[in-house]
């Protein structure tokens, strides 16, 4: 057998797949990888004990001297506590499922909680319908805007605004390379970071078929869905959230007429990790429910008359003939939508808010701290947990950052070059207030 038992290959079936990629060798492989890069033994040492790796680890992380809570990065993925439940069921091996199972029917367990899952999300909306999840907030975006295209009978068009999530935005750029659909691109308001709503209706043409709004946006600026929906009228409205925490807060888009809701439910009971996983959710109002992508959980009862879940409205063209097909997404992110539905569940109404008052309390704290410091704060629009602020040399910035251990923000520049020396901060209930004047030091010093 081969000297790794986990490749489930023996010797003659390695010989046929190096035949087939034509190399006589495991080695050949890996001939472009510079020979300096390969070690003969690894420094692993001694065998150990389980207690005293667990010590190793300990004193290993021990002098890490980035952690969470002396991060400030956002950015469309967020930093907070996972409650010990979440981690422990999400573990249990009757849920331990990445996606809804292709036999539902006999999974009633798993299919409770994605209808649980859909429910919660329409509860944060105020939408009334929501599918079980899609992959995350940026294709859940472009599937909102295939979803806008197929609902409206008008152009060929979609506005969306420069302070969309640069990803989102790239994202959508790719899925439409070959479609014929165009995107118009609207200003923000310098001032406040908000889409500039008195030049907003002459964007919105005949040909617009739908309008995009980030909120808070990529800046983290809260815009004026009311003013928004008033203007747009009878155009297709997509509410983009990145940070759902926010509309346990602040008044939920489905209150001011969206007709879709989607974005990134990462911050719910998912950790950060390298990017991921990562978990879309999109919303939408019930007369939309036969355009809506993805799997849909639904509520009946069973021959007996006892309640039962159902995957519904899922025909054979979505799985069988993609080009009529709703959508091409005919799965989810069951184990990660479980994730959300157990931290929802756990929170509540109450907790939920008082999450969202905790992070939109530090983050403001944070920023008076900065303006008292000399900083300026850029936008003066109203705020979640994230703002921008202006530094004179930002390289600096994040070279002072680096020898205390400390994560500054995103450098803006990466995304917009007109915006030199602008930073991204984020704040989560993570971050310790004990810790702002440590941060305001090192962006003061700077001026």
């Amino acid at each position: 057998m081969y000297k790794h038992p986990y490749i489930p290959c023996g010797s003659q079936e390695l010989k046929e797949l190096l035949a087939a990629v034509g190399v006589d060798d495991v080695d050949n492989l890996f001939k472009s990888v510079p020979k300096e890069l390969f070690i003969d033994s690894p420094p692993i040492g001694k065998a150990l004990e389980v207690e005293e790796i667990r010590k190793l680890f300990h004193t290993l992380a021990s002098k890490n001297k980035f952690t969470l809570e002396r991060s400030f990065i956002g950015g469309g993925i967020y930093r907070h506590f996972v409650p010990p439940p979440v981690r422990y069921i999400t573990s249990l091996p009757e849920f331990l499922t990445i996606y809804t199972p292709y036999q539902p029917e006999i999974s009633q367990g798993i299919l409770q909680a994605m209808y649980e899952y859909q429910t919660l999300i329409c509860q944060l909306t105020d939408m009334e319908v929501s599918n079980a999840s899609l992959y995350d907030g940026a294709t859940a975006f472009v599937e909102s805007v295939f979803m806008a295209k197929r609902v409206s009978k008008k152009g060929n068009t979609v506005a969306i605004p420069k302070s969309l999530h640069p990803h989102y935005r790239d994202t959508l750029k790719t899925y439409i390379s070959n479609l014929e659909i165009d995107i118009k691109e609207i200003d923000w308001d310098p001032m406040t970071g908000e889409i500039e709503i008195d030049k907003l209706g002459k964007t919105l043409s005949d040909e617009v078929f739908a309008l995009a709004v980030q909120s808070p946006n990529y800046f983290g600026v809260v815009e004026r869905i009311d003013a928004v929906r008033s203007i747009s009228k009878d155009i297709i409205l997509i509410v983009v959230v990145t940070e759902p925490l926010s509309m346990a807060l602040f008044k939920p888009p489905g209150f001011f007429g969206a007709d879709i809701v989607t974005g990134e439910a990462q911050s719910f009971g998912l950790y950060p990790s390298w990017g991921g996983p990562l978990i879309g959710f999109l919303a939408t109002k019930a007369s939309l429910i036969r355009h809506l992508p993805g799997r849909l959980i639904g509520e009946t009862v069973d021959k007996d008359g006892k309640r039962a879940f159902v995957a519904t409205l899922s025909t054979r063209e979505q799985h069988i003939r993609r080009e009529r097909a709703t959508s091409n997404i005919c799965t989810n992110q069951t184990l990660a939508a479980l994730a959300v539905t157990v931290f929802l569940s756990l929170y509540g109404k109450c907790g939920l808010r008082k999450l969202a008052e905790k992070n939109y309390n530090r983050a403001h704290l944070l920023a008076k701290m900065l303006k008292d410091a000399g900083v300026k704060v850029t936008f003066e629009g109203t705020f979640f947990n994230e703002f921008v602020v202006e530094v004179k040399d930002i390289k600096k910035v994040f070279a002072k950052a680096r020898k205390v251990g400390i994560y500054p923000g995103i450098d803006l520049a990466r995304y917009y070059k007109y915006m030199q020396n602008h930073l991204l901060v984020s704040v989560t209930e993570l971050n310790k207030p004990e810790t702002f004047e440590e941060f305001v030091d090192i962006l003061r010093e700077d001026f």
